[in-house]
């Protein structure tokens, strides 16, 4: 992969990260009744690189580890164990697993309408890339044989095509698993590991990607997640 696949890849991470904080603070302010207390534009253990707050008192964040977008809620304060609390986090993870099928349906929505907009059948682009995709990760096929396949697939969808349908479908998967998170620690554990894991397993074991992809997919998500930071005081009021 060249720095090109790079690059509109991190953009495309980016602008999912972004849209999907938007989407999330109304959708979970106006709809779901839960107040967004700050916005994480990645993330970081500790103290945040940069942050500012905006009128309405929600704090926009920027971390050091470009991985993820998301949400902090503010939470009430309840007496330990009591049935208002219980009640609560209850209403909260029902609430936080609304968002995420939303989310899911969303992005299925979105990668239907762009492929029949552009001529192809979503259904066979789906089956196509999850038949290959399986029997690469179940050894029916080698590494070459695989990449030789999404090779034929930029020239029968279009390069960067495949690469958003590619990088949605991934999304779909991770909205999925994000809606099940908020049921049990246990859960949200397991889905923290899965998620990471794909990352690693994919990239390293499976797609052999250089240590320059890596180089260049971190400076794209980087700055056009640094743009975007800076440009949701625009869009969250």
């Amino acid at each position: 992969m060249e720095i090109n696949t790079a690059f509109t890849l991190g953009i495309i991470f980016s602008t999912y990260g972004f849209l999907f904080c938007i989407f999330a603070y109304y959708l979970s302010s106006r709809f779901l009744k839960l107040k967004v207390e700050e916005v994480h534009v990645f993330s970081a253990f500790g103290k945040f690189l940069y942050s500012y707050s905006l009128k309405s008192g929600v704090k926009i964040n920027f971390g050091y580890i470009p991985l993820n977008y998301g949400l902090k809620f503010h939470l009430e304060d309840f007496a330990i164990d009591s049935s208002e609390e219980k009640r609560y986090f209850r209403n909260l993870a029902k609430n936080i697993f609304l968002l995420q099928m939303i989310t899911m349906v969303l992005i299925i929505a979105v990668i239907s309408i762009v492929s029949l907009a552009l001529g192809y059948n979503p259904v066979t682009v789906f089956r196509d890339l999850v038949e290959s995709f399986y029997d690469l990760i179940s050894g029916k096929q080698s590494f070459s044989e695989f990449k030789a396949m999404v090779n034929s697939q930029y020239v029968m969808y279009g390069k960067y095509f495949y690469l958003f349908f590619a990088v949605m479908t991934y999304f779909v998967f991770v909205s999925f698993l994000l809606a099940l998170a908020p049921f049990s620690v246990f859960t949200n554990i397991l889905v923290m590991f899965l998620i990471l894991g794909s990352y690693f397993v994919l990239g390293l074991k499976y797609f052999e990607l250089p240590i320059s992809f890596y180089i260049d997919l971190l400076i794209s998500l980087t700055v056009s997640g640094f743009l975007y930071f800076l440009s949701l005081r625009f869009f969250i009021k």
